[in-house]
């Protein structure tokens, strides 16, 4: 399944929007702070249900409007229908099929969404929250009750934190423990599985990418999983640093993936550059990884595109992405100029036709689509 179609609402500076979508790579030209980076957040809000430029979703709806609302259609071997409306306050309101539903990650089960922007490296040069969040995009869509164990285990982190600053004893603590040691390992579990079947496109990608270097990718489970002691003996070994710090030091919630190059990290070693295009290499990656094992289409969106990869780099990332067959892939720059010309990056050899390629301009929240590769 792919996006077919998609209606948009009151998002930032663009009022009202319908466009129909390539299958495959979808060009989108404007001038900064035209709306195209817009568009972008609006496919991201119908496949996650909030923006991944703030999570104030106030300051995302269109000013002096109460509400903002995003529709779309799936096509493939069936139709599917995705919509999602916010409010001012925050609420929501999501349908699939005309159907409400009661959680926002009902529409993520339908569209994987990747967004590559210049934030994005914060994957490598930020906290292991960020990498831990990639890790388990994967495993959402591979896991089905990933989500919900995750919700109990953070409920429940967060009661053992509250408890941490009045109990007076390991003892109060322990009852709790035994349903969060019970999740934290299963959780473990399931992010260890799907890194493993991650760390094979990761290590293959990135040697197209950065061939002069071998990174290491090491998974931690967030506390000492090679230990001979059990998780919950070493919470229960842990409790006075825990005490004095006032909250949990150890568990799923502390699990990263570790990045080396010949014993130094990859933050240290790479430079900016570098650094961009293993990024870059660890998002092509989850995607091969995402299409290959779900029935349906994955979702890049890549804002800027130009400005982040010279030509050469741009050849790598889009060359590889045009080998993958279900995905579909969304892109921004100012103009055509600066962008690879698509059908130079295909292997026409083997698909015998140009790629199929759609290209909108936006203007003042407006968006049109136009017939060539032209502004």
């Amino acid at each position: 399944m792919y996006l077919d179609q998609i209606q948009v609402q009151n998002i930032r500076v663009i009022s009202s929007a319908k466009i129909k979508l390539s299958p495959r790579f979808n060009i989108i030209t404007g001038l900064n702070g035209s709306g195209k980076t817009s568009l972008l957040e609006s496919i991201y809000l119908l496949g996650v249900g909030r923006s991944f430029r703030n999570h104030q979703i106030k300051t995302v709806i269109s000013n002096e409007q109460q509400k903002l609302t995003v529709f779309g259609k799936l096509s493939g071997q069936r139709n599917i229908t995705l919509g999602i409306e916010r409010d001012l306050s925050g609420s929501y309101r999501v349908r699939i099929n005309n159907e409400d539903q009661n959680r926002l990650s009902s529409l993520a089960k339908y569209l994987p969404v990747l967004v590559i922007t210049p934030e994005s490296n914060k994957l490598i040069s930020g906290g292991p929250q960020h990498r831990r969040q990639y890790l388990d995009l994967s495993v959402f869509h591979v896991k089905h009750q990933f989500s919900e164990r995750w919700q109990r285990y953070s409920k429940i982190l967060k009661q053992r934190n509250a408890l941490l600053k009045s109990c007076s004893s390991y003892k109060e603590l322990s009852v709790w423990d035994v349903e969060f040691a019970a999740l934290a390992v299963e959780l473990d579990e399931a992010r260890k599985e799907e890194f493993l079947q991650l760390k094979s496109h990761l290590e293959d990608i990135q040697g197209i990418f950065l061939p002069q270097y071998r990174v290491q990718y090491t998974y931690y489970s967030g506390w000492d999983s090679s230990s001979t002691q059990s998780f919950i003996q070493q919470l229960e070994n842990n409790y006075q640093t825990d005490k004095r710090y006032g909250y949990t030091n150890l568990g799923a919630h502390k699990s990263d993936i570790k990045l080396t190059v010949n014993k130094g990290t990859v933050q240290d070693i790479f430079s900016r550059g570098e650094q961009k295009m293993l990024v870059n290499a660890m998002h092509l990656a989850q995607a091969r990884r995402l299409s290959l094992g779900l029935d349906k289409n994955c979702m890049i969106l890549i804002d800027d595109l130009p400005s982040e990869l010279d030509e050469d780099k741009q050849h790598k990332l889009l060359g590889e992405l045009s080998k993958l067959t279900k995905v579909q892939i969304f892109m921004t720059c100012i103009s055509k100029e600066g962008l690879v010309d698509l059908n130079s990056i295909a292997n026409l050899e083997q698909t015998q036709k140009e790629l199929e390629v759609k290209w909108f301009h936006v203007k003042h929240g407006v968006v049109s689509e136009t017939e060539t590769n032209k502004d």
